[in-house]
């Protein structure tokens, strides 16, 4: 439900078309989130890559995640992984 500031006589110009843009994005991004919130995100509309911050000098400071992207609603999140590594002591 966008939200419609009508315009107000003698109030013209940039600021005043700016702040109706604002108006909307924000009334636009929240219906975003509320669309977001009722998808399921199928598994087959649903991509994911397993992402690693490895390589430092201590190998218990190596750390895993999961980004995940729902093609039907374009909502993007991460997940912490706890992989354990071959020759990793957990």
């Amino acid at each position: 439900m966008p939200i419609y500031t009508p315009p107000v006589p003698g109030r013209r110009g940039r600021q005043y078309k700016a702040q109706i843009l604002t108006d909307k994005i924000v009334a636009l991004k929240a219906e975003l989130a509320v669309h977001q919130e009722k998808c399921r995100h199928p598994e087959r509309h649903r991509t994911y890559k397993y992402r690693s911050n490895t390589g430092n000098y201590d190998p218990t400071q190596d750390f895993y995640w999961t980004e995940y992207h729902c093609e039907l609603c374009l909502r993007q999140w991460t997940t912490n992984d706890q992989r354990n590594v071959v020759g990793r002591k957990m």
